[in-house]
């Protein structure tokens, strides 16, 4: 009989490891969720491997003051648990195995590891090969035939070569690439591993997940998924791309779901010269896809000999459903299109459903909503009510995630026109994850917004050194420029996001406004028809052309463009804002002033502007416009 396992060590079989003195159970030194009796279960079993422990000693144990009931329940269900941690089944255990009506028995080979880092080799004492052990052969007394004590040899031969292929694994993980360290990289959207198996959403996000917990150290400059997602095409060429987001490595993999399968890809290809420094497949459950995360995330590092921070192994959910459900959200929300957003928040809701612990889900919501007004014009009343709970129930799941922090200021700034709160929040979401792109260009946002032009465009171009490619980041810095007077820096900025790529309406509509500044209306009408025809959802595009129309002279035009707001109007909503820039350029300006009236009494997120957009400046000594600016606080 083998002797039991000291209670003292750390006990490790296949992939996991249990530390017997902490309670603690590890797969891949990733702590698996299981405590209290399902782990008590375990270490019982642990201490006697390859021996029956009946369900009398475990009751004896485990359960001693429990009713005969209450401990088939309890066992049962403590069994059911540790089995799940495990990736066990009942059918074809691997590690336990159920003996009816009478207990169970640990039949993996196990290694202890003892105090001072010495590790016995032991193996379950009938010898039998895991997972083929016979209920009527094995039991605690029998004694070993020569043909068992082979097999109890080859185990531990073969448990002995895993163990070093392992340490020689890990040994070339941490060899550093021959021309030097790699001290950035761009993790891109994963493939499908089988053309039909596309799965866009879990593509994305994998590579989103991945990138973001990699950031979390100092020693890595990681691009954002924002600055990946066009390279999504199968047939890409890694060392070319990381060539492109000037990246010194560039992690690339494919991905496959099946059922409650995944199936993953990875390697890691140093850009200088296309060579891979490392590789991994995982073929695991689809319930194991935050463990299996983690894992590529510490390979890539150790890799790379890249300290990760302390945030790495932080769950913001447990319920992989409610995981895939936010994916879909956060990847039909980058559309931009008005169906999108309203698509996007469906998925939210939905994770939320499944997990109303799920601030990230929360502050989703929030994030969508505000691009939806912003972006396509939605309304306030409809939108910002919903995007202010969901806020405030981010922060008060986790005060300490930055993208619950730049939700609640999102609302303060576009909603509740709230300017202190609004910065709190920003920089409190600065402070918390100063990497965290989203976070820096709307802090820039509200100082810009407020004319502190300075540190507007301090920020936006350390988000975009973190984060060169991205449209929207670029475009929005270029309007920083423009509301900071410098037009010619401006449509610059804007001209080398165009370059970007050519077919995003948004950097096209936004060239338009220092066009106009500088008198360039033709410029400016055509660049407002090309963000029309590439699928603009804002209106801003109709006050613009009506704006240069009406600087031209082309009243019948400038006309035209207001009467095409008024038909929209009568479908959905329309902000008050643009038709009054269209007034104002006519000269009529009882009217514009008392559209903006409107626009502040509706709450259009528009008027957060009104301080810093140039079209207003011959209204300025207005009366009407100096109580406006009042009541929006600025004054």
């Amino acid at each position: 009989m083998t002797a039991p396992v000291a209670n003292s060590g750390t006990v490790r079989f296949g992939a996991f490891e249990a530390d017997l003195r902490s309670g603690e159970l590890r797969k891949d030194a990733i702590k698996v969720k299981l405590e209290g009796q399902p782990f008590q279960v375990l270490a019982a079993l642990l201490e006697r491997p390859g021996q029956l422990v009946t369900r009398e000693e475990l009751q004896k144990e485990l359960w001693p003051n429990e009713t005969f009931v209450d401990f088939e329940q309890g066992i049962n269900a403590a069994v059911k648990r540790l089995r799940v941690a495990l990736g066990d089944s009942t059918a074809k255990p691997r590690f336990i195995e159920t003996l009816p009506r009478r207990g169970y028995r640990f039949i993996a080979p196990i290694v202890e590891s003892s105090v001072n880092g010495n590790h016995a080799d032991i193996t379950p004492s009938n010898g039998t090969v895991p997972g083929s052990v016979s209920s009527e052969t094995a039991t605690a007394g029998e004694t070993r035939s020569a043909s068992s004590l082979y097999l109890r040899y080859g185990l531990v031969a073969t448990l002995a070569i895993f163990l070093i292929t392992a340490a020689v694994r890990l040994w070339q993980d941490r060899r550093l690439p021959k021309s030097g360290a790699i001290r950035s990289i761009a993790v891109l959207p994963f493939k499908p591993i089988a053309g039909e198996s596309r799965n866009e959403p879990m593509g994305f996000g994998m590579a989103d997940s991945l990138a973001t917990q990699l950031s979390q150290g100092n020693d890595l400059v990681v691009r954002p998924s924002s600055a990946t997602r066009r390279y999504a095409a199968d047939d890409r060429d890694p060392a070319q791309i990381g060539h492109s987001l000037g990246v010194d490595a560039v992690l690339d993999g494919s991905i496959q779901v099946a059922a409650d399968q995944i199936r993953i890809t990875t390697r890691l290809i140093r850009t200088s010269d296309g060579k891979q420094i490392w590789a991994a497949n995982f073929d695991e459950q689809m319930r194991d896809i935050f463990a299996v995360q983690d894992s590529i995330t510490e390979r890539v590092a150790v890799a790379l000999n890249a300290r990760l921070g302390k945030q790495l192994r932080k769950r913001y959910t447990e319920d992989v459903d409610s995981y895939q459900l936010f994916l879909l959200g956060r990847y039909t929300a980058l559309k931009l299109t008005p169906e999108g957003h309203s698509k996007a928040i469906e998925y939210f809701r939905k994770a939320i459903a499944k997990d109303p612990h799920y601030a990230l889900a929360y502050a989703g919501i929030t994030g969508t909503y505000t691009t939806y007004m912003l972006a396509s014009d939605a309304s306030p009343a409809d939108t910002m009510p919903e995007a202010k709970a969901a806020a405030i129930k981010a922060v008060e799941l986790d005060d300490e995630l930055a993208e619950a922090h730049v939700a609640l200021g999102k609302v303060a700034m576009f909603y509740d026109w709230n300017w202190a709160g609004a910065e709190r929040h920003f920089l409190r979401a600065y402070d918390l994850d100063p990497r965290e792109t989203e976070g820096q260009l709307f802090l820039a946002h509200f100082y810009s917004n407020m004319g502190n032009h300075e540190k507007a465009l301090e920020l936006a171009e350390k988000a975009r050194k973190l984060d060169p490619l991205t449209i929207n980041r670029n475009a929005l810095e270029g309007q920083f420029l423009f509301y900071a007077g410098r037009y010619d820096d401006s449509i610059d900025r804007l001209k080398q996001t165009i370059e970007l790529n050519p077919n995003h309406w948004l950097p096209r509509m936004f060239i338009a406004r220092p066009y106009i500044e500088k008198g360039m209306y033709r410029e400016a009408i055509a660049e407002c028809e090309r963000a029309k025809a590439l699928g603009s959802p804002s209106l801003e595009i109709v006050a613009l052309a009506g704006w240069s129309y009406a600087k031209l002279g082309e009243t019948r035009r400038t006309r035209a463009e207001i009467d095409e707001l008024e038909k929209i109007s009568e479908r959905r909503y329309v902000p008050p804002y643009f038709a009054a820039l269209i007034h104002n350029a006519l000269g009529e300006t009882d009217v514009a002033l008392s559209l903006l009236e409107k626009g502040f009494a509706v709450k259009d997120v528009r008027m957060t502007f009104l301080k810093v957009d140039p079209k207003w400046n011959n209204l300025r000594n207005e009366p009407r416009f100096i109580a406006l600016m009042k009541q929006m606080k600025f004054e």
